[in-house]
């Protein structure tokens, strides 16, 4: 806790201005698998490192690569080729909880497909973990079922 709160006043607390201690509990939490300074250090040294490649990577035209992003984070960005995976019912939409604004998540599937230039490509399990699926309900138009 004591690293954690001379991390916390270093550096976190000066970027975010945020001072509520369940984000200091979990900071603390996020930081309990290093033994020592040194060894945080060492890991942040190589975040960074792997920053500034992935950086590097992102403003080369001719790089090949691939980009993880959520469809909210995709928002104003396009590229030539998108997968949408995991276009279940119940997760797009996200009917988790009761108010569930279904519209906005009809918006933001729209948003997803919208990303692609060229290749869109939406997949979806056909069952989950304990049950059977259905193809979101916002993508069932693409789908067909000859395909495996």
């Amino acid at each position: 806790h004591e690293l954690a709160n001379q991390l916390w006043e270093l550096f976190i607390k000066e970027h975010y201005g945020a001072t509520s201690n369940q984000i200091i509990e979990e900071f603390c939490e996020a930081i309990s698998r290093f033994a020592t300074l040194a060894d945080l250090r060492l890991y942040l040294s190589k975040i960074r490192l792997i920053a500034k490649q992935m950086e590097r990577l992102a403003n080369d035209p001719t790089a090949d690569y691939v980009r993880l992003l959520s469809i909210h984070t995709s928002k104003g960005m396009e590229f030539d080729t998108v997968f949408v995976a995991g276009a279940v019912d119940g997760i797009l939409p996200d009917t988790s909880h009761e108010t569930a604004n279904i519209a906005e998540e009809n918006r933001l599937a729209y948003v997803a497909c919208t990303r692609a230039k060229e290749r869109l490509y939406v997949t979806y399990a056909k069952s989950g973990a304990k049950e059977s699926t259905q193809p979101s309900r916002f993508f069932a138009q693409y789908f067909t079922t000859d395909r495996p």
